[in-house]
């Protein structure tokens, strides 16, 4: 899967990357670096990203809604009124 992304990134094609987590929400992906040879020589190829995209900033906001009971989610959570 690396070499496709830095194929994506070589053609334009790479347009954003985040990640999804329980604790974090949603983070976009700043850079991507591989040690491509596996000499651990210092020498990567790297990505660099500019936060998030269209589609990430648009997951995050949704996300937070849900979480904050801003809009619902069937079975996202359940209340507590202790």
């Amino acid at each position: 899967m690396i070499h496709e992304i830095f194929a994506w990134a070589r053609e334009g094609r790479l347009v954003e990357a985040f990640v999804v987590g329980t604790a974090v929400g949603v983070a976009p992906v700043g850079k991507i670096g591989w040690d491509a040879d596996g000499g651990g020589d210092g020498e990567m190829g790297v990505v660099e990203l500019d936060g998030f995209g269209e589609v990430g900033r648009a997951l995050a906001e949704r996300l937070e809604d849900i979480r904050s009971g801003r809009d619902q989610w069937e079975g996202w959570s359940v209340r507590c009124d202790e």
